[in-house]
């Protein structure tokens, strides 16, 4: 098993450590109701950088880091992959050597669901790949799962380039400091 780990030191929060048991994230959806990190991978087959290596790396190790960090603030995450391609065969052959997303949306080029949902519909949003969105969302459930609203949800962080998205990694992909109820994901381990 390798590990993994960081040590971190964020304006106004103590010097942390995340230590990943292993840099290699699982994907395993969770249908539970409540607070939910969602990392979403945006890219294309047409795009040089998407396919870059070092990029894929840098996807590869972000996803365990910010599992422990959701894990550590007792909400669930996962891991959506959007590919921009005109075909599906095209779009999962980009993220098929990742192997690490909850779920992937596929096909029908910048008009498909994924970019309709997080490029086109935010008006602040950049049409550009590749592209790393971190959203929070609510899942709220009935008591007989009949029923789901995921009505609620913000994103936190939209990392545009190849560049940026190695840089981000390489500071401990850390999610942002900044409103209160996101607090709560760069506070220090407490043992009991």
């Amino acid at each position: 098993m390798r590990l993994l780990a960081l040590t971190l030191t964020v304006a106004c929060v103590p010097s942390i450590q995340l230590v990943a048991q292993d840099s290699t994230y699982h994907a395993t959806h969770q249908q539970v109701g409540g607070p939910q990190i969602l990392a979403i991978y945006i890219g294309s087959t047409d795009c040089a950088p998407c396919r870059w290596p070092p990029l894929e790396s840098a996807v590869h190790h972000a996803w365990p880091l910010l599992a422990m960090q959701a894990s550590r603030a007792k909400v669930t995450f996962s891991t959506v992959g959007i590919a921009l391609d005109d075909n599906v065969a095209g779009g999962v052959a980009l993220l098929q050597p990742l192997e690490q997303f909850d779920e992937i949306i596929v096909g029908g080029g910048w008009t498909n669901s994924g970019a309709e949902r997080y490029i086109w519909a935010d008006t602040a949003a950049t049409p550009a790949i590749p592209q790393i969105l971190i959203v929070e969302r609510h899942v709220g459930v009935n008591d007989d799962h009949t029923r789901w609203d995921l009505s609620s949800s913000t994103v936190l962080r939209r990392l545009i380039g190849e560049s940026e998205i190695r840089a981000w990694v390489k500071g401990g992909a850390l999610l942002p400091v900044g409103s209160l109820k996101h607090q709560r994901f760069l506070e220090p381990a407490r043992d009991n």
